[in-house]
């Protein structure tokens, strides 16, 4: 039984959970009469403030990324998009994986090791072994016995020289292939056989037929399923920036009151300083 908790329980929402208890934190210590320390208690505060809309702010962006969110324009791109996606994903695959010089070379390495699985030898020695391939020359050497070779043949031979043509034939087939097919293997060029733009047209047809199962709700889990997981970190981030921002806004704040405060220390000084003096 699948947990209906386990898509909630992720890192980003651990993060956003941490800056917000830290919010809690800080909010609740400004209300407690006892603690006296303004500016550590603003300084948590604010760092849970800040993380927690940094974090909460690109969870509502990664959303808006795979899912359509109403009132906010721009929502939903990878579902809208799916057919620029699929045209992408088709593009990146065919150019980067099947280029021209890629198919020769691996129709080139493949076609030996795919002719030594095959062992065409092999198999032509088991044909002419075979009793279709007897049937087949007895049937040749019956057409021939009635031509005029066939008859200059028994005039030569004698009589039943189509048995004595057929023992003396098989054999001399059998030893011409042993040789020949060895040759026509190592002749035969595959790349010129089968084109490697034919094979890219064939893939590009394979892949345009796929691609168009692809409905708008398979790209986006399709794209969800590589980077979701890796979202989560952009939600971290959030919170540490957001969170330092917070720190930072804090010591500005607070080296200003501090600064104002010096200068009109000073100023003051000053003007009981000219009172005395007149």
């Amino acid at each position: 039984m699948k947990n209906p908790f386990r898509n909630l329980v992720t890192k980003g929402n651990i993060a956003n959970g941490i800056s917000f208890l830290v919010l809690v934190i800080g909010l609740i210590l400004k209300f407690v009469p006892w603690v006296r320390h303004w500016f550590i208690v603003t300084l948590i505060f604010n760092a849970g403030l800040f993380g927690f809309s940094g974090g909460v702010t690109n969870s509502i962006a990664i959303k808006m990324l795979f899912d359509r969110v109403p009132f906010l324009i721009g929502s939903g791109i990878i579902p809208r998009k799916f057919k620029l996606i699929r045209t992408t994903i088709r593009n990146v695959i065919i150019n980067t994986f099947f280029d021209t010089k890629f198919l020769a070379d691996y129709v080139r390495r493949q076609s030996g090791i795919m002719l030594e699985a095959i062992d065409i030898e092999a198999k032509i020695s088991a044909l002419i072994n075979s009793r279709r391939f007897d049937s087949l020359l007895d049937s040749m050497i019956a057409a021939l016995s009635s031509r005029s070779e066939g008859m200059v043949l028994e005039m030569v031979a004698g009589g039943a020289w189509e048995e004595k043509f057929k023992r003396e034939l098989k054999p001399l087939i059998v030893g011409m292939t042993a040789e020949f097919t060895p040759m026509l293997v190592n002749a035969v060029d595959p790349v010129k056989l089968i084109s490697e733009d034919v094979i890219k047209t064939q893939l590009e047809k394979l892949m345009d037929t796929k691609l168009q199962e692809l409905t708008p709700t398979t790209v986006k889990h399709l794209v969800e399923d590589m980077i979701r997981s890796h979202l989560g970190m952009l939600v971290i981030w959030g919170n540490v920036f957001g969170t330092l921002f917070g720190v930072l806004a804090m010591i500005i704040v607070y080296v200003l009151e501090w600064a104002g405060d010096w200068i009109e220390y000073w100023q003051r000084k000053a003007i009981l300083s000219g009172i005395n003096a007149f």
